[in-house]
């Protein structure tokens, strides 16, 4: 145990192993610890439960929950076997390994999960707060398809919880977010056979985004199941916004299921094509303009849209983006329905089930003095459409969001089993879930 890998202050590679997602947090740690295995991730959370510490999986909190100043950091990244079971369809995945690297790895076998799209976060985080991604119409949220999460409590015990051993803690870890009950070491979860799958990218100038917002938010969540799409709205300075999906099923049955969209306004840029699942993943891990690549800073937030937009919601969108501070500023909607919407908003911890889509509000900057200027109109922009939408996607937590909005009708039980299995709030963080 002693060779824990440890990286100090005084460490050359500290600075890079403080590093976060969301570079607007600039925090100092005492150390970064690094345990490979799950003994080794025992024994440094025992000597480090009394102390300030927080848990990184891939770092992409949006709120910098991922690092601490003057505490320490444990590093889970080296928790990143997976081990794939084709008789039965199941891996156990480590919680430490990013999205892209699962999606790789998987696909040797011919393999997948539903999960997210962004390459480099961690599927610890994902999955604990649910996991959209372009499969997610058809085979739900990831944590849809968890069967067993491995986890270490309060104790520095190593829990397998499943439907029937820990029952109300599986129904918890399905959606109330990461940091909040314990430590995920692993998932075991279902797999899905994979091959070929068809995928689309439509482009329209920004004149087009008032009739275009309205067919799609009638048209996507209703699509056929085997399509999940998103929608996203740059502002004004930036003069585009483009929807993409994904289809498991051909290209000409595509683009028969994308007329509404393809008949709207008047698309400057059409592509329709079938792909390799794996081309597919590299395809939309990189968005042309996707600014988070880019610019490392930024203030995210979201909301949730259970009617579609009247016309004078959707001119208060319009406005907000008109008059964004610059290019990197945009919503985008992540269609929801299908397999989503077929579970219980009460059968998991993950509440927002009945919706037509989220919504995320961005912005992203490089200078400094930008941040408050860009944080203050994302708030606005929020706040002017609450009116309109409702609650809030854990995954991308907004620490000016009050955390029943995140839980709905859930939040009373979580916190009853927050005070079952972690009585003395050893995993704690500003927007944890407190005890009953």
């Amino acid at each position: 145990m002693k060779y824990i890998t440890f990286i100090t202050q005084k460490n050359v590679k500290y600075d890079c192993a403080r590093y976060v997602h969301n570079n607007k947090f600039n925090k100092y740690p005492c150390g970064i610890i690094y345990p490979k295995n799950v003994d080794e991730l025992v024994y440094t959370f025992k000597r480090l439960k009394d102390k300030k510490f927080t848990i990184r999986s891939g770092g992409h909190s949006y709120e910098g929950y991922s690092t601490v100043n003057n505490g320490y950091i444990i590093d889970i990244s080296r928790l990143n076997d997976i081990d794939v079971d084709t008789t039965n369809l199941v891996a156990k995945i480590g919680a430490g390994v990013n999205l892209l690297d699962t999606y790789k790895r998987l696909w040797k076998y011919g393999m997948t999960i539903s999960t997210g799209s962004c390459p480099t976060v961690g599927l610890g985080g994902l999955v604990l707060g649910g996991g959209f991604g372009l499969l997610s119409r058809k085979y739900g949220l990831t944590s849809d398809n968890v069967i067993q999460f491995d986890i270490i409590d309060w104790k520095g015990e190593l829990l397998h919880v499943t439907k029937d051993k820990y029952p109300d803690l599986f129904w918890a870890l399905c959606g109330s977010g990461g940091g909040n009950f314990g430590i995920l070491t692993s998932i075991t979860t279902k797999l899905i056979p994979i091959d070929k799958v068809s995928i689309y990218r439509i482009q329209w100038h920004w004149n087009d985004i008032r009739e275009v917002i309205n067919i799609y938010q009638t048209w996507a969540p209703y699509v056929d199941d085997n399509l999940t799409t998103i929608l996203k709205l740059n502002s004004s300075k930036n003069g585009t916004i483009l929807s993409e999906g994904q289809y498991l099923g051909s290209e000409s049955r595509l683009r028969r299921i994308l007329q509404p969209l393809l008949s709207t306004g008047s698309p400057f840029d059409v592509q329709i094509s079938k792909k390799s699942f794996i081309d597919a993943v590299d395809f939309f891990a990189d968005i042309p303009n996707n600014n988070s690549n880019i610019l490392n800073k930024f203030k995210s937030t979201s909301a949730f849209l259970y009617k579609p937009l009247s016309s004078s919601a959707i001119d208060v969108l319009v406005d907000y983006l008109d008059k964004a501070l610059s290019e990197n500023c945009l919503a985008q909607f992540n269609a929801y329905g299908g397999f989503i919407s077929s579970i219980s908003p009460k059968a998991t911890a993950f509440y927002h089930r009945n919706v037509l889509a989220s919504i995320q509000y961005q912005a992203y900057w490089t200078k400094d003095i930008d941040e408050e200027s860009h944080t203050i109109w994302i708030n606005k922009f929020r706040s002017a459409m609450m009116e309109f939408t409702k609650g809030a996607y854990i995954n991308f937590i907004d620490e000016n969001i009050p955390l029943k909005d995140y839980y709905g009708g859930n939040y009373k039980l979580l916190k009853l089993i927050k005070k079952k299995y972690d009585p003395n709030n050893i995993f704690h963080f500003p927007m944890s879930i407190p005890l009953e």
